[in-house]
């Protein structure tokens, strides 16, 4: 794990020197941050969308529906296609917040495939890279 390969060159070093020893305590706690930080991200991830935004979005979504049907239109028919046009894009957008609320469950998984292929285009750029060409 990347948080591994980061603690292990400083997770059991001891330095005589002060300012050293600062800094490698500073990169601990830096390190042990990122690792907090991380796990807060993962728990905020698995909780998804309150029961408050959902009581929010529902009847919301039935208001506007309500309030399309007091539209003054010429004629039924065009009060239909419009209240069945702005219906589908409620009932769309709808649909995509249930969907996205768990980004990496349900039938729209992100597969960490494609964050795996970045890493490895980073390391190869990485391995690549010429500083001294640049300047």
């Amino acid at each position: 794990m990347l948080l591994d390969e980061m603690r292990a060159p400083v997770a059991g070093s001891l330095s005589d020197e002060e300012v050293v020893q600062a800094r490698l305590d500073a990169t601990q706690s830096g390190i042990l941050a990122i690792s907090e930080y991380r796990t807060e991200r993962l728990f905020a991830a698995q909780s998804g969308l309150s029961a408050a935004m959902w009581t929010v979005l529902v009847p919301g979504a039935v208001l506007v529906f309500a309030v399309m049907l007091t539209l003054g239109t010429p004629t039924r028919k065009y009060q239909f296609v419009l209240v069945g046009l702005i219906s589908g894009m409620v009932a769309l957008m709808l649909f995509a917040t249930y969907q996205l609320e768990y980004p990496f469950s349900r039938s729209g998984a992100t597969d960490p495939v494609a964050y795996e292929t970045a890493i490895e285009r980073f390391d190869s750029i990485d391995e690549n890279y010429d500083h001294e060409a640049l300047f």
